[in-house]
């Protein structure tokens, strides 16, 4: 695959990764790698999964989902996407690949 492939990321143990050519071309759709390891078995992000996916890409940037608390959310549902946020972040600094943190519209 090319090295200047982009990738556009939802985080989330719901979210997904999409791979795009420079031109804006879909070229894959890949949900988020999660197992029901973490606290009470709840689904989180498995950063081994998520290497592996990411580093097959060759991408040359991120631009990914900017999140946070919302409304009426618990504070383990807030952890929860911290924790995402994390896992990505030092997958892509372990992939060289630079993040651009994107807010979603509302």
């Amino acid at each position: 695959m090319s090295e200047n492939l982009i990738l556009g990321v939802d985080i989330g143990s719901r979210g997904a990764v999409a791979i795009l050519t420079p031109a804006a071309e879909l070229l894959d759709v890949v949900d988020m790698p999660c197992l029901s390891d973490g606290p009470a078995g709840r689904r989180a992000v498995n950063p081994a999964l998520l290497a592996e996916i990411l580093a097959k890409s060759h991408a040359s940037k991120a631009f990914v989902e900017l999140v946070g608390a919302r409304p009426g959310e618990g504070a383990v549902g807030a952890f929860a996407f911290g924790r995402s946020r994390g896992v990505l972040e030092g997958v892509l600094g372990a992939l060289a690949v630079p993040a651009i943190f994107i807010a979603p519209v509302s």
